[in-house]
């Protein structure tokens, strides 16, 4: 007999999609499906973390620092090594996840990867701020 609630049986439909979204999201991230594509980059070092009263330590523990080749998405699991190509130019670095990132405001203006200040500056100037590059992840 299917179960039923004060909601009737739309609330059992939206638990089982639910629970279906929940397993195709499994099974693609276990199938390596991730997202690439191109968006803007922006970079952030100690200084700026502290002006937004977060602390030194990224989300995965490690301490935060400017000069590694790190970066914070949102789109990849930690440890995960991305190759980001700064368009204009063509130049890339190869970075791996460590934080989570970029924020809610940074990521509606289409921001959609955080760079170390030294991963960064291996790709352009840190005058520029933010630049329009493409994210793949490497093997």
């Amino acid at each position: 007999m299917a179960e039923r609630d004060e909601f009737g049986e739309h609330a059992m439909l939206s638990r089982r999609f639910a629970a279906a979204l929940v397993v195709a999201v499994v099974v693609a991230a276990d199938a390596g499906v991730c997202f690439a594509g191109t968006g803007y980059a922006t970079y952030y070092n100690r200084k700026s973390c502290k002006r937004d009263g977060t602390s030194g330590i990224t989300a995965s523990g490690e301490p935060l620092d400017d000069n590694a080749m790190t970066c914070a998405t949102w789109h990849y699991p930690f440890g995960t090594r991305l190759r980001v190509t700064y368009l204009a130019t063509g130049r890339s670095v190869i970075v791996r996840v460590n934080d989570r990132g970029p924020g809610r405001k940074a990521r509606r203006r289409g921001v959609i990867i955080d760079l170390t200040e030294g991963a960064f500056k291996r790709i352009a100037p840190l005058k520029l701020g933010r630049i329009r590059v493409k994210v793949e992840e490497v093997d």
